[in-house]
């Protein structure tokens, strides 16, 4: 009878093994991909319990990753922008390099603001001087009327702050008084220049003009003098161009 019970309590207990101790289950205790979503309770897996570099972009549902949760030192340039370094705002704007603010604009290196602006040439090229001279003498008509040119200069499109100088001597033999002028497009300058006859000491006379000017498309700038019946030269002519940002002509209230 003893060993019958004996024999009936082994079959009944089949393989099972006891477990090491209270509350505590070992790895080898469980069957490999026994352990499903509903074992684990919310909330209970933790940061230490993920092996590092296990989680992939595959893992996490579209749209649910948030501003606070990405490092923003860690991303790259800001998409569909092609050039916006140094730049606090830059919307719309091909190239915005150490621009502050440079909303719809095709280019605008160093601006400080440009707006709705096809261009920014004249700031680049500012300060760029031209000048021609010639100190050897010209002789002016005898015949005729109005002015003759003695010297010119072409420059390129751009606003300027001209100069235009020249010496008038007296080859006849009565003293002369002439308008002598330097001109660009419809701006010019003028002064009367007296001399004494040729047999006089006072048969020479300097003179100097300035002026104002904004050439579109570019043009010439001309430096001449008023046709007399007096024989006259004139001598050491120079133009000088200083191309600028900005110019501004306007008369001055009377008196």
């Amino acid at each position: 009878m003893a060993v019958a019970l004996t024999a009936l309590f082994v079959a009944l207990s089949g393989t099972a093994v006891a477990l090491p101790g209270r509350n505590r289950v070992d790895s080898n205790d469980l069957q490999r991909g026994s352990v499903g979503s509903r074992a684990i309770a919310n909330n209970s897996v933790r940061s230490s319990d993920i092996r590092q570099g296990t989680i992939l972009g595959s893992d996490i549902r579209d749209d649910t990753v948030t501003g606070e949760d990405v490092n923003e030192s860690t991303l790259g340039l800001v998409p569909r922008a092609n050039t916006a370094n140094s730049a606090n705002t830059a919307n719309s704007a091909n190239t915005a390099n150490s621009a502050k603010t440079a909303n719809f604009a095709s280019a605008a290196g160093t601006a400080n603001t440009a707006n709705s602006a096809n261009r920014a040439n004249t700031a680049a090229v500012a300060g760029t001087a031209f000048q021609r001279f010639r100190d050897g003498g010209i002789g002016i008509p005898t015949t005729g009327s109005g002015q003759s040119s003695v010297l010119t200069l072409t420059v390129p499109p751009g606003q300027y702050l001209i100069f235009g100088k020249g010496t008038l001597n007296n080859d006849g033999s009565s003293a002369d008084r002439r308008e002598c002028r330097t001109s660009a497009g419809a701006d010019s300058d003028s002064q009367l220049v007296g001399t004494d006859s040729n047999f006089e000491s006072d048969d020479t006379t300097p003179w100097s003009n300035s002026l104002v000017h904004e050439f579109a498309s570019g043009g010439t700038i001309t430096l001449s003098c008023q046709i007399t019946s007096i024989a006259a030269t004139v001598e050491y002519r120079k133009i000088q161009a200083l191309r600028v940002n900005e110019v501004s002509n306007s008369a001055a209230p009377a008196p």
